[in-house]
């Protein structure tokens, strides 16, 4: 009695994701995401998801003023950084963000080669 072995696709590789396989380090891809979200999604070929992390990023941190709370806090004058920073928009950044590490780390150890 032979058994066939049913080979499963380890990968779809689609024109609009994932479109090369290079040995990197998940930890490296998650750094990236960590630095600004997107970097880590573009860094392994995700343009598209990549790109709309960065615009998310890019338009959550001016809502929330995080900028503005960061100079705040680096002068000293933490009152008024608390006045500034939008919790509410805050919330959602801190998701973007986590949401952009974890995904890249994940595409990573899912997709990638680990070198």
């Amino acid at each position: 009695m032979t058994y066939k072995l049913v080979r499963r696709p380890k990968v779809t590789v689609k024109s609009y994701d994932i479109n090369a396989f290079h040995l990197r380090n998940p930890l490296v891809i998650a750094w990236w995401s960590l630095a600004f979200p997107g970097f880590g999604h573009i860094a392994l070929g995700s343009i598209i998801k990549g790109i709309f992390l960065s615009v998310s990023e890019v338009i959550v941190n001016q809502k929330a003023h995080t900028n503005m709370a960061t100079i705040y806090t680096f002068i000293g004058d933490f009152q008024k950084a608390k006045e500034v920073l939008d919790t509410q928009w805050l919330l959602v950044y801190t998701s973007v963000l986590f949401l952009g590490v974890w995904d890249s780390y994940r595409m990573q150890q899912t997709f990638g080669v680990r070198g």
